[in-house]
């Protein structure tokens, strides 16, 4: 019985040494390296080294003949930094730090700082380029220049009507921020239902009692392609609608383009009748459908059959009317039918006036207008000299064709061959539009004739007019 006791004691007497655990925990080592650099008169900023077992850390100060007193309690043991302001210029300051854990804290380690008197807080701000053009959905940046202040440093924001989050809004982002000198990148990211047009941003500066604002000019484009060329998927197509069909070289090359110039944009198709004739034909988009974007290209392929109502004439003046617009019409079918169907002579308006030749007299600026079949064979279009165009050409395949003569302020775009002279096939004018802020540009070829790559190239210089 003796020995029954005795393994028993053993037993529990090892048991109880198995649920003692390990060693006994004891309290953290100080930080190895503790440094305080001021960096302004009012500011400090503090750096430490990890410690192994730490759980956190407390960070105290004083001034000379004070008591310490603590500044950070419970910082996370991860942390290794610390930034102190709304201090005194001119004045030393002694900081201390503890690491702690559960078994008690280190005996503190510290660190000694002296303020600077104050200084200048002036400071210049800059930003390049003033004027930036962004893509509806799509990020931009600029670069914000900062002069480096005698103390302190610059906090940077960003204000404006539209900023802010949100689809809606435009979200910018400083790269550092506050700002010591020197150069900072701005971010912007344009939500895709920001209103197109010019934004006023405001980049403001702060440093104490010194601010600076600069103005950045924000505009945001987003473009609207019309396909109103009378192929299959415009069969029974509704303009209100996005459309993704297209099944024509004119479809193909307006959407690469589009593509190749990295625009934002949306496509609708503009449906047909039947019968052919004018009063059948339904509109295009409305006015309201428009204003929605930045930039319309709107193309009728070879078509004469109405290519454009009196509906669509007056929507289109509209949108140019709300100012800061672009229009790119390509229709050699609008210009058949401004002249009555005259073809292979030089035409002025006619009498009685036709809707189409009013809209591109008044809005666009064209005097006279030579209309010719396909029958004059394949032929070239070429840039003039000191436009946007210039340098830039491309064939066209044997396909209807208009000539323009423009009136002032409308200048030559595009000029191909006619007999002995070179005419112009697209002229642009600048300043149209109710606001003369709009830039419209009317365009005689087919654009399903011209060469693919050409038709990239041609239309993205267009677009720049």
């Amino acid at each position: 019985m003796n020995a029954k006791i005795t393994l028993g004691i053993l037993t529990l007497t090892a048991a109880l040494a198995a649920c003692g655990g390990g060693p006994t925990q004891t309290a953290p080592a100080n930080p190895a390296t503790f440094t305080a650099a001021a960096t302004s008169s009012r500011s400090a900023e503090l750096r430490w080294s990890a410690v192994t077992g730490a759980a956190g850390f407390v960070l105290e100060r004083k001034t000379a003949g004070g008591s310490y007193a603590t500044v950070a309690n419970h910082l996370p043991a991860s942390n290794t930094h610390w930034a102190d302001s709304n201090l005194n210029p001119a004045t030393t300051y002694t900081y201390r730090l503890k690491a702690y854990n559960a078994a008690g804290s280190s005996g503190g380690v510290e660190a000694n700082v002296t303020t600077p008197a104050p200084g200048d807080t002036r400071f210049n701000l800059s930003v390049a380029p003033e004027a930036l053009t962004v893509q509806s959905g799509r990020t931009g940046s600029v670069q914000v220049t900062v002069s480096a202040p005698e103390d302190g440093q610059v906090t940077l924001s960003l204000e404006g009507d539209v900023v802010g989050s949100g689809e809606n809004r435009v979200q910018g982002q400083f790269v550092s921020n506050p700002v010591p000198g020197g150069q900072t990148a701005l971010q912007l990211t344009v939500g895709s239902a920001v209103p197109v047009g010019t934004h006023l941003l405001t980049v403001r500066g702060r440093n104490g009692d010194a601010e600076r604002t600069a103005t950045l000019r924000l505009t945001v484009e987003r473009w609207l392609l019309v396909d109103d060329d009378r192929s299959g998927n415009n069969w029974g197509a509704d303009p209100t609608q996005p459309s993704k069909a297209f099944d024509s070289a004119a479809d193909s090359r307006a959407r690469s383009a589009l593509e190749a110039a990295d625009k934002a944009f949306d496509v609708v198709a503009v449906g047909y009748s039947g019968s052919g004739q004018a009063q059948d034909e339904p509109d295009g988009p409305s006015t309201e459908q428009l204003r929605r974007y930045s930039g319309v290209l709107w193309y009728t392929g070879s078509t004469f059959a109405s290519p454009l109502t009196q509906g669509d004439l007056d929507h289109l003046q509209e949108f140019l009317d709300a100012g800061e617009r672009r229009l790119i019409l390509v229709s050699p079918g609008l210009l058949h039918n401004a002249v009555g169907g005259r073809s292979e002579s030089w035409q002025n308006m006619p009498n009685p006036v036709t809707p189409a030749f009013a809209f591109a007299q008044q809005i666009v600026g064209v005097d006279q207008i030579y209309f010719q079949f396909g029958s004059g064979g394949d032929y070239s279009v070429s840039g003039v000299p000191g436009t946007v165009t210039e340098g830039a050409s491309g064939n066209v395949t044997a396909s209807v064709r208009a000539f323009m003569r423009p009136l002032h302020p409308a200048a030559a775009l595009l000029t191909a061959p006619l007999g002995e002279e070179n005419a112009a096939v697209a002229i642009g004018r600048a300043a149209a539009g109710g606001r003369n802020s709009s830039k419209v540009v009317l365009a005689g070829v087919t654009l399903g004739s011209v060469a693919p790559n050409a038709a990239h190239t041609l239309l993205d210089r267009l677009m720049k007019f």
